[in-house]
């Protein structure tokens, strides 16, 4: 029984022994994406000069230093030479081990002799496998042996790496003012060769066309401060973007624990002994099963215990190579949370990395809220920055393409833009980040053309058709004006009237727009639809060249005014047009009177009286299908006037051209008489409670005030800043003025018995 039991003591503290081992069986085999970075480091003496801060060595190391911390999951290699190649650290995932290594980096720790740069490299990609590799050489490009080996030496070299296709990248580090090489004395001092003193330069030449000729870059540091970021920069920029097209699957394996296996076995063993006493007949059943429980519990919940904070896994490596696992199948959600939870449990600065993780997970998965909302509240790190808020910016502009609200989405896409404008203006320039730039900025003014015209169409909404295009019509016969007198001065005040005007121009055009699909939805008019179109491709057209004081916008805008009016003259009903007839009339007499008092000719009285002529024969045509709503006398009167209106217009017509104006003003006043008349005829076709006229586009000259000048109410109108464009404001103004203007005409209207005034003196 003795032996029995000491047998049982030994087999139980053996395999608690080998439990505590932690014995591993079987595994699961993961992938990751990884290349090799070899870094050849030339610590001759001549990297010792101090023609920059603080030696040519020292800042060398510091930028291979900050190199190490810019890698995300590359091997890296570090290789010394002076006469010969020294490897200092193998490859290795153990960035800490690295830059530990990288410290031992002394010309000491090298085979002295004559410089060989070209015969280091050789050796360096001899040993180098094909492919997935990259060669970052770091030297001041000196190389003492003579020069047709050097030449030689360089040239297979170059056909190694091609053959091999392994880019070789080269950074030149010093000046080629150069400086002395000190003395290899505890006394300091420059080295003498035959009481000579040696200085050493850097030979860019031979850097850069072994990076050349490889498909690397050349990189220098000759900067006399110390910074030690450059070459991390350059990495980013262009060695990254290499080790992505050269990178390879590497399998990672995962072990699974057995542990167990061999402690509950222990346990039990140990425990039947204890309880025994060295007589099996001393045991006590109760007493045993009382302490297995107690164990079996203990172990257990030690299991639970270590696995009950990582969700089951066993460490937070195994959380993200199963992670990385899910992502490669493209369960994108799934890899997203197990990234959030291994951040719980890694250091702060690996939390970051794994959050950025995560958030790009989410970005894949479609859950773009998520994936922002992860990315802004990252905490700050300077050296993972840039790619948060890269990542930030293209995830502000996917959720404003998913977002329905176009106020919402020019709000992320704003915040997007300037998300990127600042990395852009902050980080090394980026063709990628500016072309995205710009995508944003596009896109984010489509959304604000949407939102003006959806808010436009949701003001008009209760508006005619006509109401729209009246105004529209009055609006842009006033601008017209405008532009004619903005555009031939240059001072600073025009300059920004331009600048207003071009504002109130384009915010026309949203109007216009509304007016076009309004125009499309009806079948009657559809065919003006397209007219509307072209006249908002030239309101925008317009607003340009007035922006820019082109004094083409001038003949342009009246071509606007012309589209606006065909599309005007479609819709007209029969009293717009009498009362339009009257204002061109009564203008076509002021300007007359004013060429008899004066003796200054001018082509306005052709162009009004042709004017009036046109309306007055547009009434017709437009009344013609009214008369069988109209009672039989009224209706033949107003023909028989409409008929004598047309002659007396092109009576005065006719002796305009022959320039005899008293005549013409005869046959004018005429003609005014029987518009009047014709007007209070139409009056008396409605109820007494309808007898009002109708709302005016033209200004009679002569009957109104025109002191008020029609550009002073561009001056409530500012420019918009960058990414805060107001052209809803632009409509809002102009919506508001429409009502007010309305308003005030009903009013009006109901109390005039002359003719009334026109639109163009109010204050628009």
């Amino acid at each position: 029984r003795i032996i029995i039991q000491t047998a049982g003591v030994v087999a139980g503290i053996l395999l608690m022994v080998v439990a505590l081992a932690r014995p591993q069986k079987g595994e699961t085999r993961l992938t990751s994406i990884s290349a090799n970075i070899t870094i050849l480091l030339d610590v001759s003496r001549s990297m010792l000069v101090t023609d920059i801060s603080p030696s040519r060595l020292q800042r060398a190391k510091a930028e291979i230093s900050g190199l190490i911390r810019s890698l995300r999951g590359e091997r890296i290699s570090l290789i010394v030479f002076r006469h010969k190649p020294v490897m200092l650290c193998p490859l290795t995932f153990d960035y800490a081990f690295a830059t530990e290594s990288l410290e031992l980096a002394e010309p000491d720790c090298a085979i002295p002799g004559e410089t060989d740069v070209g015969g280091a490299l050789l050796q360096t990609l001899h040993s180098l496998s094909s492919q997935k590799n990259v060669v970052i050489l770091v030297s001041d490009g000196e190389d003492l042996s003579e020069e047709n080996e050097v030449l030689d030496e360089v040239k297979k070299c170059i056909n190694l790496a091609k053959d091999k296709g392994i880019p070789v990248f080269t950074v030149g580090v010093g000046t080629e003012d150069g400086g002395l090489v000190p003395v290899s004395s505890e006394f300091g001092g420059s080295s003498l060769q035959g009481n000579v003193e040696i200085r050493s330069k850097l030979n860019p030449g031979l850097l850069r066309t072994i990076a050349e000729e490889t498909g690397g870059k050349y990189l220098q540091i000759s900067e006399r401060s110390f910074y030690g970021n450059k070459l991390a920069t350059f990495y980013l920029q262009y060695i990254r973007p290499v080790i992505k097209r050269e990178a390879v699957e590497l399998p990672v394996t995962l072990p699974d624990e057995r542990y167990r296996l061999f402690l509950f076995p222990s346990v039990i063993l140990l425990l039947i002994i204890l309880v025994a006493n060295g007589n099996s007949s001393s045991l006590n059943p109760r007493l045993f099963i009382k302490l297995f429980i107690v164990i079996c519990n203990i172990t257990l919940w030690s299991g639970i215990t270590y696995g009950s904070s990582t969700g089951g896994y066993q460490s937070t490596r195994e959380i993200k190579a199963k992670a990385y696992k899910l992502y490669r199948e493209h369960r994108y959600t799934e890899a997203g949370n197990l990234y959030l939870l291994a951040s719980t449990l890694a250091s702060e600065r690996d939390s970051i990395l794994l959050r950025y993780n995560a958030g790009v997970c989410y970005y894949h998965s479609g859950n773009i809220l998520k994936a922002v909302e992860i990315f802004r509240n990252i905490p700050e790190e300077p050296q993972y920055s840039s790619l948060i808020q890269k990542a930030l910016g293209y995830s502000l502009f996917q959720l404003a393409q998913k977002t329905d609200s176009y106020e919402d989405r020019i709000k992320l896409l704003r915040e997007a833009g300037r998300i990127l404008i600042k990395l852009f203006r902050t980080s090394s320039h980026s063709d990628e980040l500016l072309q995205n730039i710009f995508v944003v900025i596009d896109a984010m003014t489509k959304a604000e053309e949407r939102f003006t015209i959806q808010s436009a169409t949701a003001r008009l909404q209760n508006n005619t058709t006509f109401d729209i295009a009246n105004v529209l019509y009055a609006h842009q016969r006033d601008l017209a004006l405008t532009i004619a007198s903005a555009v031939t001065d240059s001072s600073p005040s025009d300059v920004r009237k331009c600048k207003e005007v071009a504002k109130i121009q384009k915010s026309l055009g949203y109007i216009c727009q509304t007016l076009s699909h309004r125009l499309r939805n009806s079948s009657e008019t559809a065919e003006l639809a397209d007219i509307a179109e072209k006249a908002r491709q030239k309101m925008f057209e317009v607003a340009e060249l007035v922006r820019k004081l082109d004094t083409r916008a001038t003949n342009e805008s009246e071509t606007v005014v012309m589209l606006i009016y065909e599309i005007w003259k479609k819709l007209v009903p029969p009293e717009y047009l009498i009362v339009e007839s009257i204002t061109a009339q009564t203008n076509a007499i002021s300007h007359t009177q004013k060429i008899m008092s004066s003796g200054i000719q001018s082509d306005r009285v052709r162009k009004e009286l042709e004017r009036t002529g046109e309306l007055t024969r547009l009434f017709l045509q437009k009344f013609l299908p009214l008369e069988e709503k109209v009672q039989e006398q009224i209706k033949q009167t107003v023909n028989e006037l409409a008929n004598q209106a047309i002659v007396s217009q092109e009576l005065a017509l006719k002796h305009a051209i022959e320039n005899n104006f008293t005549r013409s003003l005869k046959a004018q006043e005429a003609s005014l008489e029987i518009l009047q008349r014709i007007k209070k005829l139409l009056l008396s076709m409605k109820p007494s409670s309808e007898q009002k006229e109708p709302a005016l586009i033209s200004k009679a000259e002569g009957t109104i005030e025109t002191g008020k000048d029609s550009k002073e109410s561009l001056t409530s109108y500012e420019e918009p800043v960058d990414f805060n464009p107001s052209n809803e404001q632009d409509v809002e103004e102009i919506m508001k003025k429409i009502i007010e203007r309305e308003k005030a005409y009903k009013t009006e209207l109901r109390k005039r018995s002359t003719i009334p005034r026109g639109s163009a003196g109010k204050d628009w």
